[in-house]
């Protein structure tokens, strides 16, 4: 985390290695280091990955410096910085690290945005692609080309989110058909036999043309599922929907939730179907023919031909895999990036998908009759791509970097052997999942597979997520709570600020005490929950805590948090014990301020908590609570403000709650006053209202005039070739905004300014 001035450090080319001290602030306690660079790089989008990386000559993309990296970093003798140009790095895939890719010696490899006079620069890793060429389809409802064969789950307009078309409250009439599981199968732990098709009356809902778009969506108590559409037909009265197998069969045999005509009331369920193009009713809605190449989008208004349509389509945007336990990923840094516009296609089970499980972030990816994942040890759970995915690393560092419009079940997933590692101070807004995961459900026994065999598999421990901002999380993906976490050994979460979520906000442990006859993990312990700002939960679905965590785990607390407007406040589920729970202050919970429920519930300690919600149960075993104090919170006393006031992001990060979340800002060194018509700056090519007067400089010369949007997706490009060097610049209406304007002659980028119109 370098907090000199970049600026004075020269470019190096790799073949040449110079120490340079630099101090930096790290860890805990912000204790300032001082450490030697090896080399420093710099990376732009208009430039080359033929260029040596240097700043006058930077590369173009984040794998080319990746691999020249690699090429210098076996042995290390300081730190090797990235420098990422501000500009949008498009991706179409992951941008993959491995073992191969971090640091050595001590020293690390840091990706950071580039800091220009003082202030960083917001580079945007961007997963999506420009959409253009809009045709009025009719009806307000417009179409465009675009080229890919795979469903389409998001797409946004003008920096805003659009849901694919969909129609709510269908409820079944019965089911039909049988899939039969022999047992042998590799996605499959028993044998047994489910329906293969929902039945509707035709009258509520009739077969749609492409049914193999189709998606169906149900939600109960805590549950919330999606399962994909093989066939639709309709035979008199009667619509059959016949479900992608296996994921159907799966979905209908979950213990909690399961894919049917009711619920596990008997209520019966209201259905969501999307993506469709019968369903493109309502303005922001979207329907993608995969099968034609043909986006629909109904316009809230818009001028298609002007805006800024962006459809993601990476999975996921980083991934940083090592080999083994033995062979890490080590010491690599991403500091001041933003992350926008990832794709997830839902989890795919022998060419099935849908998003099937009981609770949280984690997918049943194996058939079982029981439906019991507690049965299964947890085997037949996984957890879905994240937009950036890590396993087996030590010592990751990811800090001040902004997630915003990502689309994966998880942001930032520290999966499987992940050590020694921080998520800080970060900014998570408008996600389709949540922030931060770590672990895995699998982790119940270290070393038995299946997805991780021994070696490769190893618990997550000594990791710390704190000081992180997070509004509007799991749009689409309703049960997976703010931060997650399974089988853990040592974590810190601390100091986050969460609002505004489906579901709960904190969910660590994964095991259920009264669900089974396996005995708790032994690989939780050493969890520490603390100042952590939280609420405005569970806006959908019910049943759970604010702070909700489940399995014994020794040494283990929940202390100074200040949480409001949630539902339970604390809950430790069945299973639980062994947590400390104290110096908490609960604000307007809507049930209990503190639930324990079961008598599995053990060994607890609360004392000493502030509450405006004087009801809580206690059936738990061994738990007793002492000095709690009931207030109305119209004030607080002085101690329960103490905490409230500690509570959330801390003085260093404070400026992040603060951002304004724009994709991108370049400094900026010309303005156009469009109300007196004229320009100041030093710019070659100088705007002067809707004219370009072209310096002499340019005579006799072929050169193009780019004007781009902050996002780096092209407006307006004017060519003049040799034979015109003068010739009147073409209308521009730019609006009021803030443009990036690139000029180039013969083909060679002579600027790159930004401006500001007003």
């Amino acid at each position: 985390m370098l907090r000199t001035d970049s600026k004075s450090m020269q470019p190096f080319r790799a073949t040449i290695r110079l120490l340079v001290v630099a101090c930096f602030l790290f860890g805990r306690a912000s204790i300032s280091v001082c450490a030697a660079i090896q080399a420093s790089y710099y990376v732009s989008p208009s430039g080359s990955d033929t260029n040596p990386g240097t700043l006058a000559q930077p590369f173009a993309t984040i794998a080319g410096a990746r691999d020249v990296v690699r090429t210098v970093n076996r042995p290390m003798t300081g730190d090797i910085y990235v420098y990422l140009r501000c500009g949008t790095y498009y991706t179409a895939v992951p941008i993959v690290f491995d073992q191969n890719d971090g640091g050595a010696n001590g020293f690390s490899v840091i990706y950071k945005a580039y800091s220009n006079n003082g202030v960083d620069e917001k580079p945007v890793i961007s997963g999506g692609v420009p959409v253009t060429g809009w045709t009025v389809q009719g009806g307000g409802i417009y179409k465009a080309t675009l080229n890919r064969d795979t469903k389409l789950r998001c797409l946004y307009v003008n920096g805003v989110r659009s849901r694919m078309a969909e129609v709510l409250n269908k409820q079944a009439s019965g089911t039909s058909g049988t899939f039969t599981v022999a047992g042998t199968e590799a996605w499959a732990q028993t044998s047994g036999s489910t329906f293969d098709a929902l039945t509707f009356s035709s009258s509520v809902l009739p077969a749609y043309a492409n049914p193999g778009d189709v998606e169906i969506e149900w939600n109960w108590q805590w549950c919330d599922n999606i399962a994909c559409v093989r066939d639709m037909t309709t035979s008199g009265a009667t619509t059959t929907v016949s479900l992608q197998q296996p994921t159907g069969a799966i979905a209908a045999k979950l213990r909690w939730g399961a894919l049917g005509v009711t619920d596990g009331y008997g209520a019966k369920y209201n259905f969501t179907f999307r993506n469709a193009f019968e369903l493109l009713t309502s303005p922001g809605q979207f329907y993608f023919n995969k099968a034609t190449h043909t986006l629909y989008y109904y316009s809230r208004g818009e001028n298609m031909n002007t805006a800024t349509v962006i459809a993601p389509v990476s999975e996921g945007l980083l991934q940083i895999y090592g080999a083994s336990t033995t062979n890490r990923v080590q010491n690599l840094q991403f500091y001041g990036i933003t992350f926008m516009h990832d794709h997830c296609s839902l989890f795919d089970v022998a060419g099935s998908k849908g998003f099937v499980g009981s609770q949280s972030s984690a997918v049943f990816y194996k058939f079982r009759s029981d439906g019991d994942h507690n049965a299964a040890y947890f085997t037949n759970e996984d957890l879905p791509q994240a937009t950036i995915d890590v396993r087996n690393c030590d010592s990751l560092r990811i800090e001040r970097c902004r997630f915003l419009q990502c689309n994966n079940v998880i942001a930032v997933n520290l999966e499987n052997d992940v050590i020694n590692s921080a998520v800080i101070g970060n900014v998570f807004k408008d996600l389709a999942g949540n922030t931060v995961n770590i672990a895995h459900p699998q982790h119940y026994k270290i070393g038995d597979g299946p997805k991780f065999p021994s070696g490769i598999e190893g618990v997550c421990q000594n990791n710390v997520v704190k000081d992180n901002f997070a509004r509007n999380l799991s749009s689409d993906f309703l049960r997976v709570e703010g931060i997650t976490g399974y089988h853990i050994e040592g974590l810190e979460i601390s100091h986050n600020d969460l609002s505004h979520m489906p579901y709960g906000a904190i969910a660590i442990g994964w095991y259920w005490g009264a669900s089974g006859s396996i005995p708790p993990s032994t690989v939780m312990n050493n969890i520490t929950i603390s100042y952590n700002k939280v609420g405005n939960d569970h806006l959908v679905l019910h049943d759970g805590g604010t702070i909700y965590v489940m399995n014994s785990s020794p040494n283990s607390q929940i202390v100074r948090n200040y949480t409001i407007n949630g539902a339970m406040a604390i809950m430790p589920d069945e299973g639980s014990g062994l947590w400390a729970i104290n110096n908490n202050v609960v604000d307007k919970a809507a049930g209990f301020w503190l639930y324990l429920w079961s008598n599995t519930i053990h060994n607890i300690v609360t004392d000493n908590n502030y509450t405006s919600q004087p009801s809580y149960q206690n059936n738990g075993t061994n738990c007793p609570i002492t000095n709690t104090h009931n207030e109305s919170g119209n004030p607080w006393s002085a101690a329960a403000r103490a905490i409230i006031n500690a509570a959330g992001i801390e003085a260093a990060y404070q400026s992040i709650i603060t951002d304004t979340l724009a994709p991108q800002a370049c400094p900026a060194t010309g303005v156009i006053n469009k109300k007196n018509n004229s320009a100041i700056d030093d710019f070659s090519v100088r705007l002067l209202g809707h004219q370009i007067i072209f310096p002499s400089e340019f005579a006799g010369k072929s050169f193009s005039v780019n004007i781009l949007d902050l996002q780096g997706r092209l407006i307006q490009k004017m060519t003049f070739d040799k034979s015109h060097p003068a010739k009147p610049a073409q209308r521009i209406d730019l609006g009021r905004g803030t443009f990036l304007v690139k000029c180039s002659i013969d083909n060679r980028l002579v600027t790159l300014k930004l401006v500001n119109v007003r």
